[in-house]
């Protein structure tokens, strides 16, 4: 893996949190074809700090050993569910693919943006006097 790589999935780590996440269910054959990217996930998800963001997420590893394909199924807190095959994924792409779903399904995203326009108005005030 390469350096900028390395510092792509750092950054994005940097502001991951699980709070949208209800359960990972990560699913691989250690001796298959194209497992790097799922045992990546599973120990970048078990980091304390993704831990501490929700610690009611529950996380299951099933190591098979029927050459079965990778895969990662999400269920987030308003029930829907996403499945990643990720043979032919790196972990960058399923990092940002996860990041977007759960930006969108973030249940403090609509705290966040008035605590943001909050702080702006704030600002603005501050500024004129």
């Amino acid at each position: 893996m390469s350096l900028k790589i390395k510092q792509a999935i750092g950054t994005l780590l940097q502001t991951f949190h699980l709070r949208a996440i209800k359960n990972f269910k990560f699913s691989f054959d250690p001796y298959g074809n194209n497992t790097r990217s799922v045992r990546d996930m599973v120990f970048h998800m078990h980091s304390p700090r993704i831990l501490q963001t929700n610690q009611n997420c529950s996380m299951k590893v099933n190591v098979m050993s029927d050459k079965s394909e990778p895969r990662i199924d999400i269920t987030f807190v308003d029930g829907h569910k996403v499945l990643f095959k990720t043979e032919n994924l790196t972990t960058l792409d399923i990092l940002q693919r996860l990041k977007t779903f759960n930006a969108e399904k973030d249940p403090k995203k609509d705290e966040n943006a008035a605590e943001a326009v909050a702080a702006t108005k704030k600002g603005k005030i501050a500024r004129k006097k």
